[in-house]
């Protein structure tokens, strides 16, 4: 007879624990947000699952397929209109990053307490915010450099990231700290190894800082040393700074904004709560 059996990963009710299971994803787009069961998932044979395109067989489990399975292969690559290969590198890579510089990233983020409100349909901004970053870091053509490496050996393409948290006057800038090559981090500096960076990205969603008020002046100093210690001439440097609400200490924030060197350039995001635009987005602004 046939019997009802429980869903695989409902049973997670933290993005931490899902995630960390094989077939299983965190579903943000309605609120709340739930465990499931990956879309390749369905798939327990690497025959099935190297039939379906959207998918690939990692050796073990049917996972979404990137365009790093044709890494080596130019030919597939070039096959695969949303790729486009990089014959320095010997890599496959998304098309949306194929004609980019090397990249040098520090994205300097909001962790103050509002950002634990709902933003549209999902009811915490700063776990949906993690989510997308760790969404997006996985798309990115990384180069592979530890942030250990040294600045005249960093590799001339490819690109590389630094996570940096910002929060209230008490603690207004937070960071990981090097950790066992087990739990892999890139201790806020610049890199491009994925796991090191997903390693960041886990630390920080383990460790919101909360607190009133935006204090970015430390951040951006700090994003001014990772890039004067670790960036060369030859790599683009970006600051991105993502934010829910208007900077607490805009007088020094500004200071520190003009000690930058003039090639790094600086980008804002404004993280709206609602649909439609309010005072506070404006100010954020």
């Amino acid at each position: 007879n046939a019997q009802c059996a429980k869903k695989k990963c409902v049973e997670y009710l933290e993005e931490g624990s899902c995630i960390a299971e094989a077939g299983c994803e965190w579903e943000v787009k309605t609120s709340p947000a739930y465990c499931k069961e990956t879309y390749c998932s369905r798939w327990t044979a690497s025959k099935d699952c190297s039939l379906d395109a959207a998918c690939a067989w990692d050796g073990t489990i049917c996972v979404p397929s990137t365009c790093m399975r044709n890494n080596g292969k130019p030919c597939d690559c070039a096959a695969d209109l949303s790729c486009f290969w990089v014959e320095s590198r010997q890599a496959c890579v998304g098309a949306a990053f194929g004609a980019c510089p090397p990249l040098d990233i520090v994205v300097l983020f909001d962790g103050t307490t509002p950002m634990q409100w709902a933003f549209g349909r999902h009811p915490n901004g700063f776990d949906a915010l993690m989510v997308m970053l760790k969404d997006w870091v996985k798309t990115l053509p990384l180069n592979g450099d530890s942030y250990l490496v040294p600045k005249a050996s960093a590799k001339t393409d490819g690109t590389r990231v630094a996570f940096v948290q910002l929060g209230s006057s008490v603690q207004p800038l937070l960071i990981t700290s090097p950790t066992n090559p087990a739990t892999p981090s890139a201790a806020g500096l610049l890199s491009g190894d994925l796991n090191q960076l997903l390693g960041d990205l886990a630390f920080h969603s383990a460790n919101m800082l909360g607190g009133t008020g935006r204090f970015m002046e430390k951040a951006v100093a700090h994003a001014e040393t990772v890039i004067s210690s670790q960036s060369p001439t030859t790599r683009k440097q970006v600051i991105i700074i993502v934010a829910s609400g208007k900077v607490s200490d805009e007088d020094k924030l500004k200071i520190a904004m003009a000690t930058l060197n003039p090639t790094v350039q600086v980008f804002g995001v404004t993280l709206r709560r609602l649909t439609t635009r309010t005072a506070e987005d404006n100010a954020a602004a």
